[in-house]
């Protein structure tokens, strides 16, 4: 399997094809990482598309020092917030987007125990504060280093190793609450 710089490299090099599987490759993460910060996934779509059209103006600003995927979302991060400044914060709800499960398959139950799993994940990780989140999605989620995550946010690499602690002791606590023992 290619990875996203190979992508790139062919993309500057002018094989315009390459590029769309840059956008296979990273566009869903994108969303699910600025949906974190902006709560809208209409949005993070939004900035999601505006972070690949940069990287696809802009083939000369990235050095191939990190990876292509630390420096999309570092773009992504920095896009955010500029979109929350230029927009006065509103609050919406998240809707869940849940097809109706109409098959009498044998795995129905099993599928609707794992969405209930995800979605109390889901809301005990909405619980912790905001840097938290972030660390979290990236490292497990999008499994990023340390070290990428520490580009990515902008923090040193022991801050991300403290955030990462403390989300896990808060996380344990918040989930043991969902489920007394």
């Amino acid at each position: 399997m290619q990875t996203g710089e190979y992508y790139y490299r062919k993309y500057v090099n002018g094989d315009d094809s390459a590029f769309e599987e840059i956008v296979r490759i990273y566009y869903d993460g994108l969303i699910l990482f600025i949906n974190g910060y902006l709560h809208s996934v209409t949005d993070a779509e939004d900035v999601a598309s505006e972070c690949l059209l940069f990287i696809a103006v802009h083939k000369k600003r990235f050095n191939f020092k990190n990876s292509l995927k630390t420096y999309l979302y570092t773009i992504a991060r920095s896009k955010s917030l500029n979109f929350l400044k230029q927009r006065k914060r509103k609050q919406t709800e998240n809707i869940e987007d849940y097809k109706s499960l109409t098959s009498s398959a044998p795995f129905l139950d099993e599928l609707v125990i794992k969405k209930e799993n995800f979605k109390e994940l889901y809301e005990a990780i909405n619980k912790l504060p905001k840097e938290m989140q972030t660390v979290v999605y990236l490292f497990y989620f999008e499994n990023m280093s340390y070290e990428e995550i520490s580009t990515v946010t902008a923090k040193p690499f022991k801050q991300i190793d403290n955030l990462l602690y403390r989300a896990r002791k808060q996380l344990k606590e918040i989930l043991k609450e969902g489920y007394p023992i």
